[in-house]
């Protein structure tokens, strides 16, 4: 029986993991994701690749 998938991303088998930042609390993974998914942009994302510790930085101006 197959599996019915509803989200479009969720059908993809291609993801591939390109970074693990861990967080110290899940409030702050959670501040993290929603500014991440505010931005949308590519161009950003990238930036993240190259220099994680943005990310580091984003929690700190909160």
């Amino acid at each position: 029986m197959h599996k019915k998938i509803k989200a479009f991303t969720g059908a993809a088998y291609d993801w591939e993991t390109k970074l693990i930042f861990r967080c110290k609390t899940r409030e702050e993974a959670v501040y993290l994701q929603k500014h991440l998914n505010k931005t949308k942009g590519r161009t950003f994302l990238e930036k993240v690749l190259d220099k994680p510790q943005i990310l580091q930085e984003i929690l700190s101006e909160r």
